[in-house]
């Protein structure tokens, strides 16, 4: 088991990169296809740092947690299997953005930029909730720790 100052700095990193990756993930109204596609993939990123900053807190070793398929097994044990078919899911969505060229001309979408955007903001916006769901309870399990708080100055 990590020291608690070293699980407190893993912690806090993987707290930033989900800040930061979300802070990243917007989608214009005219946005392109490649924006698109990125603001998928970053809103993905920083559920999967938030997640991974909430099963350190909580004490899960990184090497039980360092692997997509490992993580959605943590996720699955902590938080129930509904969470883990949900970060399962955006888990796909993200994969699409960053492999499949068909995602713009597939069904629904059929090579309309506007369409694409649509389903790009409704699928951000769902991502953005849990990660605010994780956030919140992280949060709250870290309020009455000085060694995890961003204004902690050791």
């Amino acid at each position: 088991m990590p020291e608690p100052r070293a699980k407190a700095e893993e912690v806090k990193g993987h707290l930033r990169l989900a800040l930061g990756f979300l802070g990243s993930a917007h989608i214009p109204a005219d946005a392109t296809e490649a924006e698109v596609r990125n603001a998928l993939s970053r809103s993905y990123y920083a559920l999967f740092h938030i997640c991974q900053a909430w099963l350190a807190n909580r004490g899960v070793p990184r090497q039980k947690r360092a692997q997509q398929g490992a993580l959605l097994d943590q996720i699955g044990r902590g938080r129930g299997q509904a969470s883990k078919r949900q970060l399962a899911a955006f888990q796909g969505v993200r994969e699409k953005a960053d492999y499949q060229p068909g995602l713009f001309t597939g069904e629904g979408i059929r090579g309309d930029p506007e369409r694409f955007r649509e389903f790009a903001w409704v699928e951000a916006r769902r991502m953005r909730d849990e990660f605010n769901r994780y956030s919140s309870e992280l949060e709250t399990l870290l309020e009455a720790r000085s060694d995890v708080r961003e204004d902690d100055d050791r």
